[in-house]
């Protein structure tokens, strides 16, 4: 047995209350994190980030997917592992260290499906299933979201996304 539990009910508990625009940025961050780098990192740097936020069907939820082409996961465990040994730590002045931003994103969702590289991980509300890809190959990092935020929510996010400025050249 491992020598610690994360119950993912207890992490949503935790950052359930965070504004939904502060969720919508983590996964968002990251593609810039990705941009500008880690010191001398030889890894391909995204050249796009795409975001989309729609309502469903029934407007009771909302969908966020945010895209890029750069390098995706160097390690695909990070996709659902909270904590994971990362060279980014070498430098205290990196951000994304901890390897938490898109965790707490996907806590709060209701389902969500990461892709990237040969990997895609589809969460439910309580498990994840990871499908390894023999060929099939998504460049760069795809994180699809729904999400419980009302029409206001879904608003403020929207509002919030737009007055977000990438790094020059992205």
């Amino acid at each position: 047995m491992a020598r610690f539990r994360i119950s993912t009910a207890g992490l949503e508990e935790l950052v359930g209350d965070t504004p939904p625009e502060r969720l919508a940025f983590e996964p968002i961050a990251n593609v810039f994190d990705e941009f500008d780098g880690y010191g001398k990192s030889d890894r391909k740097r995204p050249t796009f980030c795409s975001v989309q936020v729609s309502r469903t069907d029934t407007g009771r939820k909302t969908f966020l997917t945010v895209t890029d082409d750069g390098a995706g996961f160097k390690n695909p465990d990070d996709i659902f592992t909270l904590f994971g040994p990362t060279e980014k730590r070498a430098a205290a002045t990196v951000r994304g260290r901890f390897n938490t931003g898109e965790k707490l994103l996907i806590a709060v969702a209701h389902r969500a499906v990461v892709r990237s590289n040969n990997i895609t991980v589809a969460f439910g509300k309580d498990d994840c299933d990871v499908t390894r890809h023999r060929s099939e190959k998504f460049d760069g990092v795809e994180i699809q979201c729904l999400m419980p935020w009302n029409l206001g929510e879904t608003k403020r996010v929207i509002s919030a996304l737009k007055n977000l400025r990438p790094p020059e050249g992205l």
